[in-house]
Order: C-alpha cells, then sequence, then structure tokens
C-alpha cells in the first residue's frame, strides 16, 4: 500500500504583504512562498529561488506566484557526484583500516 500526498493543495491560504515600496511576499503557513517586485515597469514573479516569469501587471505575477507548482529542490549533479565519491572514499578507507587491523 502506497501512501502519497498532494503537496499542491493545501488549507492554507497564500498571505500577500509588502514591506518594501515595489516588492509583495507570499507567504504560506508562516513560510514564504514567493515574491513579485517591480522592475522597469514590469513585475518579476519569482517562487523559491526559481524566476515563474515577468508580466505586464500586478495580478497577473500574483497570479502566476499564487498557482505555480511546488517543485521538490535537486541538489546540482555536481554536487551530487562530488558527495558519492566522497562518501565511496570514506567506506574504502574504512575497509583497508579494518583489513590491517584484523591481519
Amino acid at each position: 500500500m502506497a501512501i502519497t500526498a498532494d503537496l499542491t493543495r493545501t488549507t492554507w491560504p497564500v498571505r500577500w504583504s509588502s514591506n518594501e515600496r515595489g516588492t509583495w511576499a507570499a507567504d504560506r503557513g508562516g513560510r514564504v512562498v514567493g515574491q513579485v517586485r517591480r522592475d522597469s515597469g514590469e513585475y518579476v514573479a519569482t517562487r523559491g529561488r526559481r524566476r515563474v516569469g515577468t508580466y505586464a501587471t500586478l495580478p497577473e505575477a500574483l497570479d502566476a506566484v499564487d498557482h505555480a507548482p511546488f517543485s521538490a529542490a535537486r541538489p546540482a549533479r555536481t554536487w551530487t557526484l562530488l558527495l558519492a565519491g566522497i562518501n565511496v572514499s570514506i567506506v574504502g578507507a574504512l575497509m583497508l583500516l579494518g583489513a590491517a587491523i584484523l591481519r
């Protein structure tokens, strides 16, 4: 039996606040989930660290952040390979150490 969760559906509504002129922050359940900022007459929408898009009007940008899908953070491939290499090296060193002690 598999248990699944739909992370795009939530009971917490998105709340918008503007702490600086030309910048709006989206808050859901106490966590910042997105931002809209005015840049050269356009509105730039971001969700986390990803840019959702550039929009002509503020309502379009706010709506884009509200309805952009959540995505799981994926580490960069380089970091994944580097960490895997480190782990393999540690395991190899421990095996050599164990073999030397048991001789």
